[in-house]
């Protein structure tokens, strides 16, 4: 039980209140599964790919090709049941479980400023 006092006020949490995270990494996939975790759910890209989306993009430029001008990486939800359900302690059990989460989009065009 946690007890907090807020100009003389006593407010008394029963159940801490449920946590969001934006970053999807071993250690805070982890999370789920830690005894006491208010964490309910993480949104956000897979870090490897926006690694390669990263040195794809430096590259051509570097090679004056002609690089894309916009990537899109779609952020993944991943919920604590997901998580306990299909055992995912690792970014790898992520890939396994939604393919998604390893894919990206490009486009040559500005799509975003027409």
């Amino acid at each position: 039980m946690l007890s907090l006092t807020i100009q003389n006020a006593t407010v008394v949490l029963t159940k801490l209140p449920d946590i969001y995270g934006a970053d999807i990494s071993d250690e805070s996939l982890r999370l789920f599964f830690q005894s006491g975790s208010g964490l309910a759910a993480l949104a956000g890209t897979n870090p490897y790919v926006m690694g390669v989306v990263s040195v794809q993009a430096f590259f051509s430029s570097l090679n004056k090709h002609s690089a894309p001008r916009n990537y899109i990486v779609e952020p993944t939800l991943i919920t604590r049941e997901m998580a306990v359900k299909n055992n995912l302690q690792h970014v790898s059990d992520v890939v396994r479980v939604i393919p998604e989460f390893l894919k990206y989009q490009q486009f040559s065009e500005n799509r975003f400023h027409k």
